[in-house]
């Protein structure tokens, strides 16, 4: 057999590098708000950083005080997922919808009694965020 060929042979049956799979999305992290939308009208951000904790909690913060914070659940396998956010000072219960492509995060948060949203698109009862995730440097 040629070394040429055997060369080729060799080339077709080897097995195939695999990629590294892409890291997850994930709501978990500290997110920078870039825009909101309150009730279909644009609107200026209230606050300037949302963290979403491994610990199952939430906060938002403004000019480095918490403004709010509670308990956080919801269904990550859905699409868009589902994240319930409890206000732990007043146990108001916000019904959302959220997606996270690479850096960004789209968050639809239902208005009180409206329920959660049915997607992510602005709407007259829905509050939707667009974020960006902070990258911590080591």
């Amino acid at each position: 057999m040629s070394p040429v060929f055997l060369a080729l042979a060799a080339s077709v049956t080897a097995p195939a590098l695999k990629e590294k799979p892409a890291p997850e999305s994930t709501l978990l992290g500290e997110w920078v708000p870039v825009s909101v939308t309150v009730g279909g009208r644009p609107s200026p951000p209230s606050s300037d950083r949302w963290a979403f904790r491994p610990d199952g909690t939430w906060a938002i913060s403004a000019d480095g005080k918490e403004l709010a914070s509670g308990p956080l659940t919801g269904n990550p396998k859905r699409s868009p997922g589902t994240a319930d956010l409890v206000d732990a000072a007043s146990g108001i219960v916000n019904l959302c919808r959220y997606e996270v492509i690479g850096d960004t995060l789209t968050l639809s948060v239902g208005h009180c009694r409206a329920g959660r949203p049915a997607g992510l698109d602005p709407a007259p009862k829905a509050t939707v965020w667009e974020f960006k995730r902070v990258v911590k440097k080591d």
